[in-house]
């Protein structure tokens, strides 16, 4: 959707290595993307508006689990053992493992990657 939309590779990578090396953004970007990079410069925060909306419990703790992993792999500088060249499956099970989550979690997380993939 037009509040959403998916980012290139090639201009994801841009976006980061601008926001690592200057804190800046000076790329034409909106913050109508699935990751809104725009107030990392003024605020330090970024926002994902990746998940469709839904009422599935199941798939609101994964999300959040998901969301908090991110969060602390960040804070805890671990960034660089996340697979990110592999597809979304070992995105997800790396960043389960660098964690520890619990494995009920993970396979859920799994299981939708490997579902959206499939799609």
């Amino acid at each position: 959707n037009g509040y959403c939309r998916a980012w290139g590779a090639d201009e994801l990578r841009r976006a980061v290595g601008e926001l690592s090396t200057s804190r800046s953004i000076a790329g034409s970007y909106d913050r109508y993307r699935t990751i809104n990079v725009m107030s990392f410069p003024r605020y330090g925060t970024i926002e994902v508006r990746q998940h469709q909306g839904t009422l599935n419990p199941a798939k609101i703790e994964g999300w959040i689990k998901l969301m908090m992993a991110l969060v602390e792999i960040a804070k805890t500088d671990r960034c660089g053992e996340v697979v990110t060249d592999q597809g979304t499956v070992a995105f997800v099970e790396s960043v389960a493992s660098i964690v520890g989550m619990p494995d009920v979690i993970k396979r859920r997380l799994v299981g939708r990657a490997e579902q959206t993939v499939s799609v």
